[in-house]
């Protein structure tokens, strides 16, 4: 089974984590994708060469207190993600996003699904939630999960980039809260610390799809 990965604003330009580490959660050989892999999990990285480029729908997705009135920065990136995911037969249509990509991830699920294409699953991972988007994401019919944390730093980050909404998505979601304290993005880059929240919070969702 394979899924598509995508990144939050600008995480690109931190540094891998842990320091020791040489790639970035969502590259072909890092150890959150090596984890996956035991699980029969495979990244499509159709945009990567090497493994070390960013995917197209990851650039410049901020929004933490603007993303456009016409979310243009989200549209562009749901095309690219909607050109990757149409490559891939419907029971390998799987997302798993980071941040702000998430909501470009809703955006493609939306578009395809309007052209008659299903998605297997969508699982996005402390997207802010923005209601100009809860059109969009309260009409998906794929399975779909938010992955929210329990650490203040994380859920003040997911808050603010929801323009001072709620961290919880819509009806029709699937809420998930990690069981451990975990910062906005530290379940991605630092996986190894997280078993119990990787496996039940990604893991066992994305195959049950």
């Amino acid at each position: 089974m394979k899924y598509i990965a995508g990144a939050g604003t600008r995480d690109w330009t931190s540094p891998p984590w842990p320091p020791q580490a040489d790639w970035r959660w969502w590259q072909l050989r890092s150890r959150f994708t090596q984890k996956m892999a035991v699980h029969g999990l495979e990244l499509h990285a159709p945009w990567s060469v090497f493994g070390m480029d960013v995917p197209p729908w990851s650039c410049e997705l901020s929004g933490t207190f603007f993303a456009g009135k016409d979310l243009r920065a989200w549209w562009r990136g749901a095309a690219s993600l909607v050109a990757a995911l149409l490559e891939l037969p419907p029971e390998d249509r799987n997302m798993l996003l980071h941040s702000h990509c998430g909501n470009a991830g809703i955006l493609a699920a939306f578009l395809i699904e309007a052209n008659g294409e299903t998605v297997r699953s969508l699982t996005t991972v402390c997207t802010p939630r923005r209601r100009e988007l809860d059109q969009y994401s309260t009409a998906l019919k794929c399975r779909r999960r938010q992955i929210t944390t329990k650490e203040i730093i994380g859920n003040h980050m997911q808050w603010m980039g929801g323009r001072f909404s709620s961290w919880s998505m819509p009806d029709g979601w699937d809420n998930y809260v990690a069981k451990r304290k975990i910062g906005h993005s530290e379940l991605l880059r630092d996986v190894d610390r997280f078993p119990e929240d990787f496996e039940h919070g990604i893991v066992e969702f994305m195959k049950a799809a």
